[in-house]
């Protein structure tokens, strides 16, 4: 008779013990991992839980700050903060893609871009990293003090390296809206390879 074979182990995000994400809380979730500390280059995928493991639904090349990655970046730093972070609010200068799931607050005038770059802000998801969720991304209220930075947000990638948000394509942030979904409550884990290990 044949052994019993051993249980297959549960499918793990690949980030290591210090970013674990806990599957009873959140079912979705997003990785950006740059390419290095000092690197504008990153990875942004997005993975859902489903049937006791973390699956993979997409990996595309994504762009962060310029300078790299920073635990407690500043304004104007162009870093990318590093953590985990909620996914609440989302927004933009063109209507919600159809399926999206997140509130989103459409503003043709409050999602400025910069001049000749304006559609990079034609969809975001506002990052919660030292902002209050649930309200616009727009919302520029900074709960704690001894962070001197906040707006940080996923948004359609422009010509080269942001300020310290995380940009993508355009498709994929289409895709990404519709992906989300509230009740799955989704995070985004941010940060260089080495401090996001495999």
């Amino acid at each position: 008779m044949l052994a019993a074979l051993p249980p297959v182990p549960p499918c793990e995000l690949p980030l290591g013990a210090l970013h674990r994400v806990d599957p009873a809380k959140h079912q979705q979730v997003i990785i950006a991992r740059g390419r290095g500390k000092r690197s504008s280059r990153a990875t942004v995928s997005r993975w859902q839980f489903r049937d006791g493991c973390w699956n993979k639904v997409e990996e595309v090349r994504a762009r962060n700050g310029a300078r790299g990655w920073h635990p407690k970046p500043w304004d104007w730093s162009y870093y990318s903060p590093i953590g985990t972070f909620g996914l609440t609010d989302a927004g933009g200068r063109r209507h919600k893609p159809r399926g999206t799931s997140l509130p989103y607050h459409h503003s043709r005038s409050g999602f400025q871009g910069p001049p000749g770059g304006e559609w990079v802000f034609d969809y975001v998801v506002a990052i919660n990293f030292n902002r209050v969720p649930g309200r616009s991304p727009l919302d520029m209220k900074r709960p704690d003090p001894s962070i001197k930075d906040g707006g940080i947000w996923l948004h359609v990638a422009g010509r080269g390296a942001t300020r310290g948000c995380i940009s993508v394509s355009r498709q994929e942030m289409r895709k990404t809206l519709r992906w989300l979904d509230p009740a799955a409550d989704p995070v985004i884990v941010m940060g260089p390879r080495g401090v996001l290990r495999k």
